[in-house]
């Protein structure tokens, strides 16, 4: 890795680990408030609201990621400029287009029952939230292309930046609506405005807050939208790149968001919360991996089109190690300390149960590879069949947990996130990257196979063992801490050197930076 890319993605990996960071140190304050001030069922229909917003979200048809994908593949400013300004166009007109059918669907008497079962008493402040939360998402949806010209020019930490500003606004959306003892509705408008005003702050830090951007842009767009373009990144590529990305994101959220509607719908809006609340705590330890995805993927681009291959395949290999053992650590330490954890943070009512801790973590360990392929294979734009893939996941999920909710409960929708990803997405995606790429980069299965079998599953089968035949609280979290630190020790140890260079680099260094910058 050359030097100047490598202090790049350190930046971008440091910035990532912060904004990450931040989002998980308030989440850790806001759950427990926000429950305490709305209560159980207010704070069910809450996720499903949220729930709503992700589901939205799919409806920017990939455009912004699109955006960020093909300018990271130049190397020319106007080009990237023009993609930016190309996709800003189609944002429009597919934004306003989704905001009118929005509101004609609004028209309909009880539109909001397609949430689940939401109790009368809270059904029009329910309704009024959904609403308000979905109208200032879709018009905040409109500046998305100019946030990812921010990844299409390299500046991978200043979109990480907004991209924390903006998910952490709901905090202050809570803060008002508590002191001004307000409702869901209340809490909605001050959130999605909030949200549209870190999106402006971004749109115009992109448009004047660079030279060379400026000069550019003193022209007008006009140069930028019908001047010659290579045929990769003109409107018809980025429709086409972001259609495939659209579908690979709707499957994604059929993934992810449908549990809350599942178990809405069969066991009521109340038992939302103890899911949610789970599932908010172990994804937030997801940020161990996640936030090396975004800091290195607009490299992977520029090295395929330069034709680098082999530091693709060092990269990426050495990555899945890292990210492999990091998932691992999140199933163990989610095993050992998830229950612990949330009667402390939001009481016992909160806690899913073992069953749903143990797919969540296994999931983790899953994703933790899942995303690192996933990420390659948009990085370089070879997406045409990941749709396929990502449906069938998404198909599984659905149905398992259909079938096990009513056997297992909460457990069994977990179980079914867990059994989809396994049989799907976490073998047939690295074999689409070795099929695409004419097998010049494949994955080495057997380093993971090994770690898995000779230091993970003995560590997972230990700490569920601990926990069924060790009674006192206090003796059950040491042996467990005892596990926890054995199983880290001997992952990095059985690394090669290489290996941990890039650990001290994409891991260490960038969280040794943040504990020096968090020190008085």
């Amino acid at each position: 890795m050359g030097t100047e890319r490598r202090s790049r993605v350190l930046l971008g990996t440091s910035s990532s680990y912060l904004g990450m960071l931040a989002t998980n140190l308030i989440s850790v304050v806001a759950v427990p408030v926000t429950l305490g001030y709305f209560g159980t069922d207010r704070y069910g229909a809450l996720a499903l609201v949220m729930t709503l917003v992700n589901y939205l979200s799919i409806t920017n048809f990939g455009i912004p990621t699109a955006c960020s994908v093909l300018g990271a593949k130049s190397v020319d400013r106007r080009e990237q400029l023009a993609i930016v300004c190309r996709s800003f166009v189609l944002m429009v007109w597919i934004g306003l287009a989704v905001l009118a059918l929005f509101l004609l669907f609004t028209c309909f008497p009880g539109w909001v029952q397609v949430l689940g079962k939401i109790p009368p008493a809270i059904f029009t402040e329910v309704q009024r939230a959904a609403f308000w939360t979905a109208v200032l998402f879709l018009v905040n949806l409109l500046f998305a292309p100019f946030l990812a010209g921010f990844l299409a020019v390299q500046k991978v930490h200043v979109e990480r930046f907004y991209a924390t500003l903006s998910t952490n606004s709901y905090i202050l959306a809570l803060i008002l609506t508590i002191w001004l003892k307000g409702d869901l509705a209340w809490y909605a408008i001050a959130r999605g405005g909030l949200v549209l005003v870190c999106s402006l702050a971004g749109t115009l830090h992109f448009l004047f807050g660079y030279r060379e951007n400026r000069r550019i842009f003193r022209e007008g767009m006009a140069p930028l939208l019908q001047g010659p373009c290579p045929p990769e990144f003109e409107t018809r590529a980025i429709l086409v790149s972001g259609g495939r990305i659209f579908v690979v994101g709707l499957a994604s959220l059929m993934v992810w968001q449908t549990d809350n509607l599942v178990i809405s719908h069969f066991l009521g809006v109340g038992a939302v919360t103890p899911y949610q609340v789970t599932f908010k705590l172990v994804t937030m330890t997801y940020i161990v991996f996640t936030a090396i995805n975004p800091a290195i993927s607009p490299y992977f681009g520029r090295a395929w089109a330069s034709g680098d291959f082999s530091w693709i395949v060092g990269t990426y290999n050495q990555i899945c190690r890292v990210t492999s053992i990091l998932g691992g650590l999140i199933w163990i330490g989610s095993l050992a300390y998830a229950e612990f954890i949330i009667d402390i943070w939001a009481g016992h009512k909160a806690y899913g149960g073992v069953l749903v801790v143990f797919a969540m973590g296994g999931y983790g360990y899953l994703l933790s590879l899942v995303s690192v392929h996933a990420a390659l294979l948009t990085s370089l734009n070879l997406v045409r069949n990941l749709p396929l893939i990502s449906w069938l996941e998404a198909g599984v999920n659905l149905t398992l947990s259909l079938m096990l909710v009513q056997v297992l409960g909460l457990g069994g929708v977990a179980t079914g996130t867990l059994v989809a990803s396994l049989v799907t997405v976490f073998w047939l995606i690295p074999r689409e990257i070795a099929r695409r790429t004419d097998r010049k980069i494949t994955l080495e299965w057997r380093p993971l196979a090994v770690q898995f079998g000779t230091v993970l599953f003995p560590a997972v089968a230990l700490v569920l063992l601990v926990n069924h035949l060790v009674g006192t609280l206090w003796l059950r979290l040491l042996i467990n801490l005892a596990v926890v630190a054995g199983y880290s020790a001997v992952s990095y140890l059985r690394l090669p050197g290489d290996v941990r260079t890039l650990v001290n680099d994409i891991v260490a260094k960038p969280l040794a930076k943040l504990v020096r910058r968090g020190a008085p």
